[in-house]
């Protein structure tokens, strides 16, 4: 009887200890204290251990278990890839055939976000398209493409790009635009400014007459009194034969009788004989050749005369009056004499038969000019994509371009037939990515995942009651075994004391 209770004993005792240390792997979940001093064993094992015993199951499980060539490995498998890209080409399938616009299906994907993230789309292309727009490669190759575009344009006949019925039109349309511009007295007014101008520059640099008009001029001007001395000499012969011209020349002679002659000889000199006398001679001398000429060479020695006068010596020899009427009458004479419509018209016409007969191009036009047209460009594309332009231009219109798209089906811009067709490009574009993306970056890929965090991570995340329910489920018999042997080791211990003390 005497062993029999040494057994039991010790049975109860071996399982009672397994028992409890078993259930203070995991109990009491928090420290206990009584009377403020801590209660040993408080909390238990794993709950007190529980970010070291994570941290080392992660490390074990990364560093030999899920090693980057397991991990690679069981990821290549073709029934991986294959569940994958159905996956992809199930998901992009589904958005093809869809009839939702665009902005739900990314409402759909992101949950409310899509605002946020297509604002950072559009802000990324934005700033892409305004910084690529101001690179000197993108103007040039704008310049280039535009140079060589144009170039068969340009090479062209101007007259070769009208009809009969544009050109009519357009020469109605200047003959139109002209005349009223030199009914508007804008015309006598830029000539007034423009002679002035001319004048006070030429007075500053002292310049006589014949800087403004060319000796040719004065030459043609001195051919036209030669030619028209007949003329000429008959209006000197009509002014001298006036009446009031009649009177002063008779003063002037009885001036001359009175204080050059003898006071006794002049007494008997009747003024209007001698004029009676004198006029028919003077006339029939006129009429002579040499005295034309003679008339004519002295009109033009004057006009050479005055031609060599410095401008400002001409000016102040005006009123101020005086000069502003005689700007005003070149002005009117120019204005009124010589820019007439009619001259116009014919101007307009000689254009339009030089540009028929010459077969001028738009190139020749711009060579005339001197027409540099790559400083151009870049003047006016500085100006383009200035801050104020660029950004003013493209912000506005993508976020509109983007708000069309938003409101149109996917497969309003990407046909059914497209569609498949990018299915299929899509199914190869996997394939090769897919085995590429393993192949070259296999350890960036296992860096980024970092198993050991990820594992040590979870298990932290579970509960302490969680995780003893796990462990109990795994190793139920296992623990069981442990109890009941401790219950066996007991009553093994049980019946050897009562032995050994009856030996002893």
């Amino acid at each position: 009887m005497k062993y029999v209770i040494s057994i039991i004993v010790g049975a109860v005792i071996g399982y009672f200890t397994n028992w409890l240390a078993i259930k203070m792997l995991f109990k009491p979940r928090e420290e206990k204290r009584i009377l403020g001093f801590k209660v040993p064993f408080t909390p238990g094992l794993i709950p007190k251990e529980r970010y070291r015993i994570s941290r080392s199951v992660g490390e074990a499980i990364g560093e030999h278990l899920i090693t980057e060539d397991t991990l690679i490995k069981s990821l290549k498998k073709k029934e991986v890839k294959e569940a994958v890209k159905k996956e992809i080409l199930n998901k992009f399938k589904t958005l093809f055939n869809s009839n939702k616009k665009i902005k739900v299906l990314l409402h759909d994907m992101f949950k409310g976000k899509e605002q946020e993230i297509i604002q950072k789309f559009s802000n990324s292309i934005n700033h892409s398209l305004i910084s690529y727009a101001r690179r000197d490669e993108f103007k040039d190759a704008i310049y280039l493409g535009i140079k060589s575009e144009s170039q068969v344009f340009i090479k062209r006949p101007i007259y070769d790009y009208l009809k009969e019925s544009d050109r009519m039109h357009i020469k109605a349309t200047m003959n139109e635009e002209v005349y009223r511009y030199m009914d508007s007295k804008k015309v006598e007014e830029y000539i007034k400014e423009y002679l002035i101008k001319v004048i006070n520059k030429k007075i500053q640099k002292n310049e006589s007459l014949d800087s403004i008009v060319s000796q040719k001029s004065i030459d043609m001007i001195k051919n036209y009194i030669y030619n028209h001395r007949n003329e000429i000499v008959a209006e000197i012969e009509k002014f001298l034969q006036k009446e009031d011209m009649e009177k002063e020349i008779k003063t002037i002679l009885y001036d001359a009788v009175k204080t050059k002659l003898n006071p006794m000889v002049a007494m008997f000199i009747n003024v209007d004989t001698l004029y009676e006398k004198a006029i028919p001679i003077i006339m029939e001398n006129l009429e002579k050749e040499k005295a034309k000429i003679a008339i004519i060479s002295f009109i033009n020695k004057q006009i050479d005369k005055f031609a060599k006068k410095e401008i400002s010596e001409i000016v102040e020899e005006f009123s101020k009056e005086d000069g502003e009427d005689l700007i005003n009458n070149i002005v009117s004479l120019l204005s009124n004499e010589l820019l007439t419509k009619d001259l116009v018209k014919e101007i307009i016409n000689l254009i339009e038969i030089k540009l028929k007969e010459d077969r001028v191009t738009f190139e020749d036009l711009l060579n005339m000019i001197k027409f540099n047209g790559k400083d151009t460009f870049d003047k006016v594309y500085k100006k383009l994509v200035s801050p104020k332009n660029l950004d003013s231009t493209i912000a506005p219109t993508l976020q509109s371009l983007i708000a069309e798209l938003l409101n149109k089906n996917l497969n309003e811009i990407i046909p059914e037939n497209a569609g498949n067709m990018h299915l299929t490009e899509l199914d190869a574009w996997i394939d090769n990515i897919y085995g590429n993306l393993f192949k070259v970056e296999s350890k960036n890929i296992f860096k980024a995942l970092n198993i050991s965090s990820m594992v040590e991570e979870k298990i932290n995340e579970l509960d302490v009651e969680f995780t003893e329910k796990i462990v109990l489920d795994i190793a139920s018999k296992e623990l069981n075994a442990i109890t009941w042997l401790g219950a066996l080791l007991g009553g093994i211990i049980g019946i050897l004391t009562p032995i050994i003390n009856n030996i002893m």
